[in-house]
């Protein structure tokens, strides 16, 4: 095995084997603990879906949350939900009083319930 491959073994093996399960269940709900997601990834997809945000608002139309919502989704649905649900609460404030036409929300609650969970912790 050549010493780049080895490497990537090493540390794909030990980031795997560090990682600890993000759903969790709690007084019988599922709960996806955002903090057990990684920092450093979480943020950059975070700035990948501000970037997004951004350019629906410079040109002159509103923020296109489906389109953010699978560009989440894609990038892995337990990570894409923290880091959407992350932006989300950024720009509506604190997240506790989001109006039922809220397409933000709206498309959280896509993802969250493709995950099965009803709550986000660490966001």
């Amino acid at each position: 095995m050549k010493p780049v491959a080895i490497a990537l073994t090493a540390i794909l093996g030990a980031s795997s084997c560090a990682q600890t399960k993000a759903i969790v269940t709690e007084g019988g709900q599922a709960v996806l603990d955002c903090t057990k997601e990684n920092a450093g990834d979480l943020a950059t997809l975070g700035l990948q879906l501000a970037v997004s945000a951004v350019r629906s608002l410079a040109g002159g139309g509103a923020i296109d949350w489906i389109l953010l919502g699978g560009q989440a989704e894609h990038a892995g649905l337990e990570i894409g939900t923290c880091a959407l649900a992350k932006l989300h609460f950024q720009l509506a404030g604190s997240g506790t009083a989001r109006s039922i036409d809220d397409p933000g929300a709206l498309e959280l609650e896509r993802l969250k319930a493709k995950l099965g969970v009803s709550l986000l912790r660490g966001v």
